[in-house]
């Protein structure tokens, strides 16, 4: 299950991860900067450090759309749910979260490794945080459970992940 690997000249390395066969370079430092903003609700915040923006607005819900048919680049959360303001920052240690789907919190490290985000991309996904510094979305992967839609949800805050190129 975990990821076996083989250093190979030139600070590279080969790794078994999950059935794929990946070849990595490793930088002079191979983490993304820490960092932690306010997510600007509605409106754009860019992320420099990741190379990308979170696109977000509130919108009235009338539970038309299926919010697990959306790319994992989107989200929809329950805005009623959710401890205003948001913040977007980078993973800490020991940082915790209740996937969608999941029963109950897991550490973020394990979910991500379970997931399928190799090593050097752990580091460089954006986190969604309310004010309770509850995750409610782990940017690109999965959203909270404690922010998910449901059946009398009146209104949703709409998450978007751009790269920006």
């Amino acid at each position: 299950a975990g990821g076996k690997q083989t250093p190979l000249p030139r600070r590279a390395r080969a790794e078994k991860a999950h059935g794929e066969l990946v070849f990595a370079v490793q930088r002079e430092k191979n983490a993304a900067p820490a960092f932690e903003r306010t997510l600007q609700v509605p409106g754009t915040t860019p992320v420099p450090e990741l190379g990308l923006s979170l696109e977000s607005s509130i919108e009235a819900w009338d539970g038309r759309l299926d919010p697990r048919s959306l790319p994992p680049t989107e989200a929809v959360l329950d805005a009623d749910r959710l401890a205003f303001p948001l913040t977007v920052r980078t993973r800490r240690r020991g940082d915790r979260f209740a996937p969608l789907g999941g029963r109950g919190k897991v550490k973020l490290k394990r979910f991500l490794i379970n997931a399928g985000v190799p090593r050097g991309a752990r580091d460089k996904l954006p986190l969604v945080v309310d004010a309770g510094s509850e995750i409610v979305w782990v940017a690109g992967v999965r959203p909270a459970e404690t922010a998910r839609v449901r059946d009398g949800t009146r209104q949703v805050l709409r998450l978007r992940l751009l790269r920006e190129d």
